[in-house]
């Protein structure tokens, strides 16, 4: 069972960058940190969630409401 309430709001906020397509590099940027500081992050996402990627990722925050997916 995942437990989506052990995600951070900066995970969360990560994940709906993703979802919109930003890359790790422009979301360091966003948040004025590093690169790796991003990657780290995402590894921690992808424990939490039981994903093996980005989509992953984005695919189980949307089903459990996390993250909008935009149909455009």
């Amino acid at each position: 069972m995942i437990d989506t309430s052990r995600l951070t709001l900066r995970e969360i906020e990560i994940l709906r960058l993703i979802a919109e397509g930003h890359l790790n590099k422009q979301i360091a940027a966003d948040f004025n940190i590093s690169e790796q500081a991003i990657k780290n992050n995402m590894t921690r996402i992808f424990k939490k969630l039981d994903a093996v990627n980005r989509t992953e990722a984005v695919v189980k925050a949307a089903m459990f409401g996390l993250v909008p997916l935009d149909s455009d």
